[in-house]
């Protein structure tokens, strides 16, 4: 996997077009806000309140779950290949992946990143 998956991506890269990217920037921030602002919904409560983080830490938690890189860019390319989505609904399908992974991962980097280790990782195994 690990040697092949970088392949892939780079195949499913070479599909996006930049003209459709600038043409759907509209549509690329709203997707983006969207998907970031469930994803921020989903995690922060559960993160904070059930399993008691503190909130830098429940921030920081929230912004790196960048689960749907993989599944995101597989979907859509099965998408265009099998002419469910068309060349410019791709390209702003994978764009707005990519920028949900990368974007909210490098805020929780420079904003959030926690300092030290959580109690239970710093113990030693015996």
């Amino acid at each position: 996997m690990t040697l092949l998956a970088p392949f892939y991506f780079l195949k499913a890269g070479t599909y996006i077009e930049f003209g459709s990217a600038v043409s759907g920037a509209g549509l690329i921030a709203l997707l983006f806000v969207v998907k970031v602002a469930a994803k921020i919904v989903a995690v922060f409560p559960l993160a904070r309140y059930i399993f008691k983080y503190p909130s830098s830490n429940a921030n920081y938690l929230s912004l790196m779950m960048a689960t749907g890189l993989t599944f995101g860019t597989i979907s859509s390319l099965y998408g265009l290949t099998h002419h469910y989505i068309n060349q410019a609904q791709y390209t702003a399908l994978v764009t707005v992946v990519i920028l949900t992974a990368v974007v909210p991962t490098t805020i929780a980097q420079i904003l959030y990143n926690p300092r030290e280790e959580p109690e239970e990782m710093e113990t030693e195994v015996p």
